[in-house]
């Protein structure tokens, strides 16, 4: 029997004796995989969670748009950075702001592992509604406070909503980093294993701030709240 705290009231309850829902799969799981991964020593997991502001949830009733937020793991900073050069600009301000990122799963309506036109066009409409999402977000925390700065990687890896550079982000390390998901090498191409969607409908988008923590948690539940990311 596995215990668990309720994303929203915090209330310890069991796996098994609840009704399930898209966020609470979410959270049981990663709360599983850290506490329970063979593969990760027990020291890299409890960093891994002290890390975690806000834990993966289901954003549509559907369950097919999950996010959490995290601190950056220092193991990142140097690749945030390069591809972020704005976002770096603004790290060497002495305040209480800081680097965080929110990873974000989308389940396709197929498979997308092919290269074809219909997989591109389902690629992207994943990604444009994430970016609009993103720039909901940024927005939300602009108005909370007006010196946090923040950005995507494009649908091919490079900023997108300021200067960008030859570096690309690399999403698949960087989900293995935070959340600690595994990941393999399909036709030569790193791909992610995630807990509930799995692989083959996959595609991952994570956006970068500069914020301070409590802010950025804040603009997320805001945002969350106002509509549930009820968009196609």
């Amino acid at each position: 029997m596995n215990e668990i705290r309720d994303v929203r009231s915090g209330k310890a309850s069991n796996c098994s004796d609840r009704e399930v829902t898209h966020t609470n799969i979410a959270y049981c799981t990663f709360e599983l995989l850290c506490s329970n991964s063979k593969k990760a020593s027990s020291a890299v997991s409890d960093r891994r969670k002290k890390r975690t502001l806000l834990f993966p949830r289901a954003l549509l009733a559907d369950g097919d748009f999950e996010a959490s937020m995290h601190q950056l793991p220092r193991t990142l900073f140097s690749e945030v950075k390069l591809v972020f050069p704005d976002i770096a600009s603004c790290c060497n301000r002495e305040d209480e702001r800081e680097l965080l990122t929110v990873p974000t799963f989308h389940s396709a309506s197929f498979s997308i592992l092919e290269m074809n036109e219909g997989t591109d066009n389902e690629r992207l409409r994943l990604f444009l509604r994430f970016k609009d999402y993103a720039a909901d977000f940024l927005k939300e925390l602009k108005n909370i406070d007006v010196s946090s700065v923040g950005d995507i990687p494009d649908i091919d890896g490079s900023a997108t909503f300021s200067r960008s550079t030859v570096t690309i982000y690399d999403e698949v390390s960087s989900t293995r980093s935070l959340l600690g998901y595994s990941t393999f090498l399909y036709m030569g191409v790193q791909m992610v294993q995630h807990p509930r969607i799995h692989y083959s409908k996959l595609a991952v988008h994570t956006m970068v701030l500069f914020a301070k923590p409590g802010d950025a948690m804040e603009a997320f539940i805001r945002l969350e709240n106002q509509y549930k990311l009820a968009k196609p």
